[in-house]
């Protein structure tokens, strides 16, 4: 898609140009017979944000991209006992998204990776097990954060932070 539209002020006439960009994927696989089930997304997303002057000169230009990763696996196999089945599903589905102009760059990034099984009896839940690990970014001109935390049957095993200053220049008159 492409947008665009102008502005006549005292400083000049300026156009600004929008151009964004949309793909995705979707996916879906039913194997074993049903006992296998596999979903893939993925989304991704471009703009660009250009503004010129009346003689078509560039004034600033910005981009933005952004991509929206989904992963689902469900599988369902026989339980050790007559009349019961395992069943074990893992997600991964994540969000990175980057932003640019002529003074800085800015990058966040945030996923997660879970996964678990449950046995079942007649409808039943018998046992069953869960664990997550949530990773996050955030990189620009002053540094970078990071944490990751992670924690499996409601209790949090890992919780870390990492963060890194980009020194502060040190002016003198």
């Amino acid at each position: 898609m492409e947008y665009s539209g102008w502005v006549n002020s005292s400083a000049g006439n300026f156009t600004t140009r929008i151009i964004e960009e949309l793909k995705f994927k979707n996916k879906i696989k039913i194997m074993n017979y049903g006992q296998e089930k596999e979903v893939k997304q993925e989304i991704k997303v471009k703009t660009e944000i250009t503004v010129v002057n009346e003689i078509g000169q560039e004034i600033s230009k910005s981009t933005m991209s952004r991509k929206y990763p989904l992963n689902i696996i469900i599988s369902t196999l026989p339980g050790a006992n007559k009349d019961t089945f395992l069943s074990i599903t893992n997600v991964t589905h994540s969000f990175e998204e980057t932003y640019a102009n002529e003074q800085v760059e800015i990058s966040v990034e945030n996923s997660q990776v879970s996964g678990g099984w449950i046995l079942v009896k007649d409808h039943s839940v018998l046992s069953g097990s869960g664990s997550t690990t949530q990773t996050y970014s955030h990189k620009d001109q002053n540094g970078y954060y990071s944490r990751v935390v992670s924690a499996a049957d409601g209790k949090i095993l890992q919780d870390n932070s990492t963060v890194t200053s980009v020194p502060s220049s040190t002016f003198s008159a």
